[in-house]
């Protein structure tokens, strides 16, 4: 995550290699903070590629996963949308919107964060902050409310950084 300072904060989100368009590469089937994406379009990003292709990963269960079939994206947030967000890493938040960090890390996600979500969202708060389930202690990821932004998200392509992180790997594509 870069950002700070009044500018806006850089996140990833990685997703599969056919999807090209800003609408495909922020949409969510599902997730820890949303079950409808119709009614609730949410999107997910990660502080890192590799905190980003962690928590995809372990979506796939035990499958051995081609990351050639994958590509990485960074997704700004302009200061307005990151100012609404609602930091769950903070234990004064997690008690004042009664949810445990237990809960926050469920695998798989207990339904009690789909309700706080709708709770934000009815709030007018733009997503919520929270640490990763998949590349823990440090890993940090975001959940966009995206009906609840108003500003626009800049999505661009972060191929060198996903394929210096594929390399590591030793998939390099």
């Amino acid at each position: 995550m870069t950002g700070g300072s009044g500018g806006p904060a850089s996140w990833y989100r990685v997703v599969g290699a056919r999807r090209r368009t800003k609408r495909e590469v922020l949409s969510s089937g599902g997730g820890r903070f949303h079950g409808d994406p119709e009614r609730e379009p949410t999107t997910y990003v990660a502080d890192s590629v590799e905190t980003a292709w962690l928590e995809v990963k372990a979506h796939a269960g035990e499958a051995r996963l081609d990351m050639r079939a994958f590509r990485a994206w960074r997704v700004m947030l302009p200061e307005e949308v990151s100012r609404q967000l609602v930091d769950l890493r903070a234990q004064e938040q997690q008690e004042r919107y009664h949810i445990t960090g237990t809960e926050l890390q469920g695998d798989p996600a207990p339904e009690s964060g789909k309700a706080l979500a709708r709770r934000l969202r009815h709030e007018g708060r733009t997503g919520v902050i929270y640490s990763s389930v998949r590349n823990r202690p440090d890993g940090v990821c975001v959940a966009v409310f995206l009906e609840s932004v108003q500003a626009e998200l800049s999505v661009e392509s972060a191929a060198e950084e996903w394929t210096r992180f594929a390399e590591r790997r030793g998939q390099a594509s």
